[in-house]
């Protein structure tokens, strides 16, 4: 799917579907607060899932890796493009989504207890995600749809997501129907591929 049907997708659904705002709490904990948040559109776009939210700490674990690396790669850029010509500088943000992209499918996959299968290229055997290596299973996930294709699907959303937080009467809007756009993306991509599908 493109940025913009998964965008529709995920306004329709926001506006038609009602599931709890993520909960409040310390930035300590905004990780795991955004998985209690995920997990209930989870089982919300797919009833009767079984979703694994325990425990709760991994997610502050994977989310800080996955933003460090993705900030690590956006500052070496920002440093590298303005030794070039300080107009390049916004490029870095392509770097900043380029790594980031990896790490997409992340969380879905941390929550779900469904086995997913993987075929990775055309004719070779599907792959069932181990589950002890979801960082893995997330690249292995990008790659199948294609880095390029994901990159650019990802600015686009990453795009929608900043530009409403100048929404002084709901910055949080577009940045919630961002990310429902991921899990929507997520599962079609997940039907897609599955060979039961």
């Amino acid at each position: 799917m493109k940025a913009r049907s998964l965008l529709r997708a995920a306004r329709e659904k926001w506006q038609t579907q009602h599931v709890a705002d993520v909960p409040g709490g310390s930035y300590r904990t905004t990780f795991e607060n955004g998985a209690v948040w995920m997990g209930a559109w989870m089982q919300h776009l797919r009833p009767g899932q079984a979703i694994e939210l325990q425990p709760l700490r991994r997610f502050t674990r994977y989310g800080l890796l996955k933003y460090t690396l993705s900030l690590l790669a956006f500052g070496l850029a920002a440093v590298g493009l303005a030794c070039v010509h300080v107009l390049l500088l916004p490029l870095a943000v392509c770097f900043f989504y380029a790594v980031e992209v990896h790490f997409l499918f992340l969380f879905p996959i941390l929550l779900s207890r469904e086995s997913l299968q993987v075929q990775l290229l055309p004719g070779a055997p599907a792959r069932r995600p181990n589950k002890k290596r979801p960082l893995l299973e997330s690249i292995r996930m990008t790659y199948t749809i294609g880095l390029f294709h994901a990159t650019t699907t990802v600015l686009q959303i990453g795009f929608f997501m900043v530009i409403g937080l100048f929404n002084a009467r709901n910055p949080l809007k577009n940045w919630h129907i961002g990310c429902l756009a991921v899990l929507i993306w997520f599962y079609e991509i997940r039907d897609r591929l599955s060979p039961q599908s």
